[in-house]
């Protein structure tokens, strides 16, 4: 549901909303255009969030309650949560002096990795699974770069 924060949509968007708001969000952040050193991978971030909230097209609406009691969307979201604070932090506006920045960075991917793994491994049938494996693939990718 961070996506839908980060594209600013309401949770009842549709798809053409979302295509708006995609085109807007590359349009400014690609690599050709903006040449920050995060765009690259602000555009990971963007592409990845298009992607789950297509295949998630009113999936948000009314549920929100009801998603939010359920364990393994629990576990989900605390995973999600410690990776989406460890890239604000390390690709955040505010220009840090910490060296250590790549290394915690790591620290808490590897973090965020072990709860998807788990959540996989443990809870097979949990309707998070298919974007726990590709968070854990995105992740791996992070941390081989």
């Amino acid at each position: 549901m961070q996506y839908i924060s980060l594209f600013g949509l309401n949770s009842d968007y549709t798809a053409d909303e979302l295509a708006k708001v995609y085109r807007t969000l590359a349009k400014i952040n690609h690599p050709d255009v903006n040449k920050s050193s995060e765009s690259e991978m602000r555009m990971v971030i963007i592409n990845e969030g298009y992607e789950f909230l297509k295949r998630n097209i009113g999936a948000f609406g009314n549920n929100d309650a009801a998603i939010k009691e359920e364990p393994d969307y629990r576990k989900y979201r605390n995973a999600y949560d410690i990776m989406k604070k460890a890239f604000d932090e390390y690709f955040g506006y505010e220009k840090s002096l910490n060296k250590n920045k790549k290394n915690i960075l790591l620290e808490k991917l590897n973090e965020s990795k072990k709860i998807f793994a788990d959540l996989i491994n443990n809870h097979p049938s949990s309707k998070w699974v298919a974007d726990s494996i590709d968070r854990v693939f995105l992740i791996n990718l992070w941390i081989d770069e």
